[in-house]
């Protein structure tokens, strides 16, 4: 169990580097991300002062249906894992529908995951 815990240890400095971009930008806007692939990165996200409501995911109904299909009215911030099992529902939207994410800006990358940030 000690060893399957530390599998993902080379992916937390690139992580960091995310976080660290999010907590000196972040503006109170809401951020989407899949709880199924990243809850491990809210929760470290957590240490920074981000709480769950500051995150528009699966358990938020229909909110998260409709971010789902059009984010740019719903969330300012979408943080997508783009490597583990090939990708999480958002990175797979947006490689499927090259428009998905055209509201946004790549503002930070690492440990797999990318955040983009809505544009003015």
């Amino acid at each position: 169990m000690l060893q399957e815990a530390q599998w993902d240890r080379t992916n937390q400095a690139g992580r960091a580097r995310v976080a660290a971009y999010l907590r000196e930008n972040w503006n109170g806007g809401t951020i989407m991300a899949s709880m199924g692939s990243l809850a491990h990165f809210m929760q470290e996200l957590s240490r920074d002062g981000f709480r769950i409501q500051d995150f528009l995911h699966e358990g938020n109904g229909d909110l998260w249906l409709a971010a789902l299909e059009y984010p740019d009215p719903h969330v300012e911030w979408v943080l997508l894992e783009e490597q583990a099992e090939g990708g999480d529902m958002l990175a797979q939207r947006a490689r499927s529908r090259p428009a998905y994410l055209a509201g946004y800006a790549r503002v930070a990358e690492g440990g797999g995951v990318a955040l983009y940030r809505r544009r003015s």
